[in-house]
């Protein structure tokens, strides 16, 4: 799904702008910051926390195209090339 310029929050509250099925996610568990400069994730204080290519992150870690952010054993792939990012979610095996 892309991702406008701004801030997207990632959780289990419908509507965040990338909503997760799990319910071992917070509501508001993570946010990704678009901006001209980069793209930025944030733990927002989860309790089960936010990883990046397996690293838990703290503080705001920048990503990378193909980077893997994990949440609450959902697995999302950033990816770049348009002006905005994206990420695409897959569920656990």
């Amino acid at each position: 799904m892309p991702l406008t310029a701004g801030t997207s929050t990632i959780g289990r509250d419908p509507a965040v702008a990338v909503p997760l099925a799990s319910h071992q996610a917070s509501w508001h568990h993570a946010a990704i910051e678009v901006a001209a400069a980069g793209c930025t994730v944030t733990d927002l204080e989860s309790k089960n926390g936010t990883m990046v290519n397996g690293a838990r992150v703290s503080p705001p870690t920048k990503l990378g195209d193909g980077d893997e952010i994990t949440i609450a054993g959902t697995r999302l792939v950033f990816r770049t090339g348009a002006p905005e990012g994206g990420t695409r979610t897959t569920t656990p095996t």
